[in-house]
């Protein structure tokens, strides 16, 4: 008795199933898929891993890529499969949004954060929770180019202090989706779970904030989201590039050592748009900053991966002398000086 008690599992729980219509499914493919090829969470955990993977559906016989088509959407909102979406069209190099995954302590403060800035620019982002953290997703107005939709991003999460994983070596911090400026016409980019989707993990599904938890009622607000249109896009990012010293002195980002680690700080103060476009204010630009400190994959040039896993394994804890992160961004000057975090 004792014996068969202590190989006895648990019963694995069941993904409650809803119905979805046809409509739906054709609003959610206009607003969320951006390319047919897709990816398709396994219902099994690996055994060495026990995490459940994303894997590209393919045709078992000719293994080429199977095209999304409104009926596995069905599938997908119902709770009978979970597809991950990828990001880019290799045609267009655009995007039909953008999606902030972020799964490491005090995440869910920096996406606050995140929201509250975009706000400002009248750029409404709304919040799904997911199994270890949140994703903050951007609905275009239409296909927007992928590269300005990072640049835009970056711009923000690095004015705010919010840390990006890769960049000036963290090991923690929020992903931001597309994950590459472009990509190849055989390539595949890095796809995330589909919104309003079932985790296979815990068979939970996370419903948009804001809205009541049905399937009609999540759509119906989605319906209502204001959308980033290119005008916009194009505004925010003037003068801003990745992967370019210009895009550290468009932000007057300042180097500085503080108890052994990297900080960066706001310089100068003044109007958000001033920040935005100024450039060559400290002096001659230092390229080695660039190599030293950004992940190759952060810029889109690592292997792209057709076997994404949008939900990895958590990171040690992400430590540090003056943490402000999840503070109003307008009282993070004067905090810093008053713990003597990059003080002028």
């Amino acid at each position: 008795m004792a014996q068969l008690a202590s190989t006895w599992k648990a019963p694995r729980p069941q993904p409650e199933i809803l119905p979805a219509t046809v409509g739906q499914a054709a609003e959610y493919m206009a607003w969320f898929v951006n390319r047919r090829a897709y990816t398709r969470q396994t219902d099994r955990p690996n055994e060495d891993s026990g995490k459940y993977y994303f894997y590209q559906a393919r045709d078992r016989r000719t293994k080429e890529p199977l095209g999304l088509d409104p009926l596995m959407i069905q599938k997908h909102l119902a709770g009978e499969q979970t597809v991950g979406l990828y990001a880019i069209n290799p045609e267009t190099q655009c995007s039909k949004w953008v999606a902030i995954d972020a799964d490491y302590e005090g995440a869910y403060r920096d996406l606050r954060t995140l929201k509250w800035e975009l706000e400002q620019d009248g750029v409404h982002a709304v919040v799904e929770m997911s199994r270890r953290g949140a994703h903050l997703w951007i609905l275009c107005e239409r296909p927007l180019p992928a590269r300005l939709c990072r640049t835009y991003i970056y711009s923000l999460a690095l004015r705010l202090d919010v840390p990006i994983k890769g960049t000036f070596r963290q090991v923690d911090g929020i992903e931001v989706f597309p994950r590459q400026d472009e990509i190849g016409s055989s390539e595949y980019g890095n796809a995330i779970r589909g919104p309003l989707g079932i985790h296979r993990a815990n068979m939970h599904r996370y419903w948009f904030e804001d809205a009541p938890s049905t399937l009609a009622d999540q759509i119906a607000y989605l319906r209502s989201v204001k959308r980033l249109t290119a005008a916009e896009l194009e505004t925010f990012t003037q003068g801003v590039s990745i992967g370019e010293w210009t895009f550290w002195e468009t932000l007057c980002l300042e180097r500085r050592e503080v108890a052994g680690r990297r900080y960066i700080e706001r310089r100068p103060q003044g109007p958000r748009d001033a920040l935005r476009r100024s450039a060559g204010l400290h002096g001659p630009s230092e390229p080695y900053l660039h190599g030293g400190w950004l992940d190759p994959g952060i810029l889109g040039s690592h292997p792209l991966s057709d076997n994404p896993d949008e939900e990895g394994q958590a990171h040690p804890d992400r430590k540090g002398a003056g943490d402000l992160r999840g503070v109003d961004p307008r009282r993070r000057s004067a905090q810093w000086e008053r713990r003597g975090v990059g003080g002028r």
